[in-house]
C-alpha cells in the first residue's frame, strides 16, 4: 500500500482527536493491523478494510484514496480573464494516478479471480457512483492545466470549453489511460452484475452510464 495513503490516515485521525485504538475499534481490526496500515506496511488493504477506516473517519473512502490536487488561489491574485483560477500542483496528479491503479488492480484480481458475488458487486456500485465524479473534476483539473501550460508557453489564448480541450491535450493527459483502464473494469463488473440481476447489460443504466461518460472524455469525440 502506498506510504501516502497510510500519512492521509493518520493525519485525518489526529485532525480529529482519536487515538489509534480507537480507530482501530471502530474498524474491527487489531491495533497492530491499523499501525501497519498508518505505516504504509500493508500490501493490498482488502477494500472493506479501507472502507471501515473510512467510516470510522468520517470520510469516503474515495478520500483515502485521492488527496485534493488543487488549492485556490486568493481572488484578489487570480487573473480576471481566467476567471476561477487555481494553484497547479501537477505531481499530485501522479499520486492521483496511483490512487486509481490501486483501485483498479484490486477490483480488477476479484474479477479474474471470479471472486465476487452479488452484494460485493453491489457494493462496488456503490463505490464507482461516489468515485466517477472526483475522477470526473480530476480530468477536468489537468486539462485546463495543460491548456494553462500552453498558454505560458506559445501565448495562444486559453481554452475553456471541454470539447476542444479533449481534442487538444486529451492525450497528453497523464490520467488518460489509468481512467480508461479504470473505465473497462467498471463496465465489466457491472455487465456481470446486470447479468446476476437477470438484466440485460445492453440495457442496464449502469452500464449505459459508463459508456456515455467514456464517450465523453474520448479526446477523438467530434
Amino acid at each position: 500500500m502506498s506510504a501516502d495513503i497510510g500519512q492521509r490516515i493518520r493525519s485525518l485521525r489526529t485532525a480529529r482527536g482519536l487515538s489509534q485504538d480507537e480507530v482501530a475499534r471502530r474498524t474491527g481490526i487489531g491495533l497492530k493491523s491499523y499501525g501497519d496500515l498508518e505505516r504504509g506496511r500493508t500490501r493490498d488493504p482488502h477494500y472493506s478494510t479501507l472502507r471501515g477506516v473510512a467510516q470510522a473517519l468520517g470520510v469516503r473512502v474515495e478520500e483515502l484514496l485521492l488527496e485534493q490536487l488543487e488549492e485556490p488561489v486568493p481572488l484578489d491574485e487570480a487573473p480576471r480573464e481566467a476567471g476561477l483560477v487555481r494553484k497547479p500542483y501537477a505531481h499530485l496528479y501522479s499520486r492521483a494516478r496511483k490512487g486509481i491503479e490501486m483501485f483498479c488492480e484490486h477490483w480488477e484480481a476479484l474479477l479474474e479471480g471470479g471472486a465476487l458475488d452479488p452484494e460485493r458487486l453491489n457494493e462496488l456500485r456503490v463505490s464507482i457512483n461516489n468515485f466517477n465524479p472526483v475522477i470526473d473534476d480530476l480530468v477536468a483539473a489537468e486539462l485546463r492545466e495543460l491548456s494553462r501550460r500552453h498558454h505560458e508557453q506559445t501565448g495562444e489564448p486559453l481554452e475553456y470549453g471541454p470539447l476542444t480541450l479533449r481534442r487538444k491535450f486529451g492525450e497528453k493527459a497523464s490520467l488518460a489511460p489509468v481512467v480508461e483502464r479504470y473505465i473497462g473494469i467498471c463496465l465489466k463488473a457491472m455487465r456481470a452484475r446486470a447479468q446476476e440481476v437477470g438484466q440485460d447489460p445492453a440495457t442496464d443504466a449502469d452500464v449505459i452510464r459508463l459508456q456515455e461518460w467514456r464517450k465523453t472524455l474520448d479526446s477523438r469525440a467530434s
